[in-house]
């Protein structure tokens, strides 16, 4: 007989029926009894709980959720979940002979020491009237994404508080990745009489409260609330979106983070692909449906972010958020900074997150074959029969004290000489609104095939920058969000290849 035979669950009739949002004990079970099935232990254990909630006396809800925790490797918990099921059915040999054997064993959480990290950490609590929507009780509402080298979804991977968390984590080829929670499963999942979305009395004094950490350290992401799917542009959403680096340095060991809902701009936005503009309208937040976690990556580089314990609080204590903000903003111009107040973005390695528009159109690569300063630089191909782009991602860093007397610096050499691009600056209002300004590097330098050293006045960009079919609007040199380089479609030449290096935001 295999090692695990005595555990496995021998019944007949199970629905197998798949329930994001179970109303009773027997449908938690059976989606639980699915995903244990389907080797997805820790999304299984979350039903099981849920069923043994609602029905204390459900004797195969714990007799499998015994089987799950074992399968986790939480021996302490198998050991309790198999306590109750004999409870109900104390005649059954089999489930006590193995119980003994387990706590013989010894009933430790497999890997896990009495002082670890949990132990350590102070007991979970949230202020009256808040709303979990994602903890080990509640893990509904979670649209997974799977596919490829991109997962997301619940896992069982060392979370900050219980058994599970979540993870969104995309791999070598993968260029866009998220997870997204739909509110109203959260909330119907609670016993919430909350309908619709309705977050009007949280967005004065509330705030989004999570645990992230990354698998590498320093991972940034963007966390939108999105409002109901519009119609006639493919169920794309008006969003409000953050960056998690505004207020956090994320680090390998979990972290609270406190995003006040008042930060959140005014202006709700999506874009519309057939006219090619972001369509702009005020933030209903009576009418928030979802939220999600996401980002653009590179290509080649693997990412990995975990996520626990998300609730909406109904107030926090907005000194301590300022506080954590300020040193947050302070991490970050120190991890980017040369130690004299510049900012770098490229020496000889990006600092920031980089792209540009996907091949054949443009190719944006670290060159080892060349470089003014250290041993890589940065290579920039363009095919102009396409929209050409790339970018130096800034996350929302406040340049506003380099304006007037700050400058962007950098080397620059082509392949043949006479190459030119469009240099810009892109942030967002504090209403919302995504506002570009552009200079021509022509204005500033004649590109040869040597290397060149370039200076641009920060003021020399533009007060006010283009918002597409709204006008021009005043540049928020508070949040500029990238920093970008742009080639006109289409441009006279065929193909041009340019070398930027040591690229910095300087004071004069």
């Amino acid at each position: 007989m295999k090692k695990h035979s005595a555990l496995l669950i021998l019944m007949a009739g199970i629905s197998s029926l798949a329930l994001l949002h179970a109303a009773t004990s027997a449908e938690y079970y059976n989606a639980g009894y699915q995903m244990y099935q389907s080797g997805k232990y820790a999304e299984a254990a979350q039903y099981l709980k849920a069923s043994v909630q609602l029905d204390p006396n459900n004797a195969n809800a714990y007799y499998l959720l015994g089987n799950t925790y074992y399968k986790l490797g939480d021996k302490a918990a198998a050991i309790t979940a198999f306590q109750s099921y004999l409870k109900l059915n104390p005649g059954n040999a089999q489930v006590k002979a193995f119980l003994t054997k387990l706590q013989a064993a010894g009933g430790g959480a497999a890997g896990r020491s009495a002082t670890g990290h949990r132990a350590a950490r102070k007991p979970l609590s949230r202020p009256a009237g808040s709303i979990v929507v994602f903890s080990d009780n509640f893990p509904f509402g979670v649209k997974e994404s799977l596919g490829g080298d991109t997962k997301s979804g619940v896992v069982g991977s060392d979370p900050a508080y219980g058994r599970a968390c979540l993870m969104y984590s995309g791999g070598l080829k993968t260029k866009n990745i998220g997870v997204t929670i739909d509110w109203r499963a959260a909330w119907k999942t609670s016993g919430s009489s909350r309908t619709g979305g309705d977050l009007s009395e949280f967005h004065e004094n509330g705030a989004l409260v999570f645990w992230p950490k990354g698998k590498k350290g320093n991972e940034s992401f963007a966390i939108s609330l999105n409002g109901p799917a519009q119609s006639g542009y493919g169920g794309q959403r008006y969003a409000t979106t953050v960056r998690l680096a505004t207020y956090l340095a994320t680090s390998t060991d979990w972290q609270k983070v406190v995003i006040p809902l008042a930060d959140f701009p005014q202006k709700g936005y999506f874009w519309d692909a057939k006219a090619s503009v972001n369509r702009y309208q005020p933030f209903r937040w009576d009418q928030v449906e979802q939220i999600r976690f996401w980002q653009s990556k590179k290509e080649g580089e693997e990412w990995n972010v975990y996520l626990d314990e998300l609730a909406l609080v109904p107030t926090h204590d907005k000194a301590a958020a300022a506080r954590a903000k300020a040193d947050a903003i302070n991490i970050r111009l120190k991890r980017v900074g040369d130690g004299q107040g510049n900012i770098i973005l490229f020496d000889d390695a990006p600092q920031s997150d980089y792209s540009a528009s996907p091949p054949p159109y443009s190719y944006l690569v670290l060159d080892e074959t060349t470089a003014k300063v250290g041993k890589k630089s940065f290579r920039f191909n363009v095919d102009c029969s396409g929209y050409n782009y790339a970018h130096f991602g800034l996350d929302n860093l406040d340049l506003s004290s380099f304006y007037k007397r700050g400058k962007l610096t950098f080397w620059i050499k082509g392949k043949s000489g006479g190459e030119f691009f469009g240099l810009g600056f892109t942030a967002f209002t504090a209403e919302g609104y995504r506002v570009s300004v552009e200079v021509d590097i022509r204005a500033y330098a004649t590109i040869s095939a040597k290397w060149q050293k370039v200076e641009i006045p920060l003021i020399d960009f533009p007060a006010s920058g283009s918002v597409r079919q709204m006008g021009n609007m005043p540049f928020a040199w508070k949040g500029v969000h990238m920093c970008w380089i742009e080639v006109p479609n289409p441009c006279q030449e065929k193909l041009m290849s340019w070398w930027l290096d040591d690229v910095k935001v300087m004071l004069r």
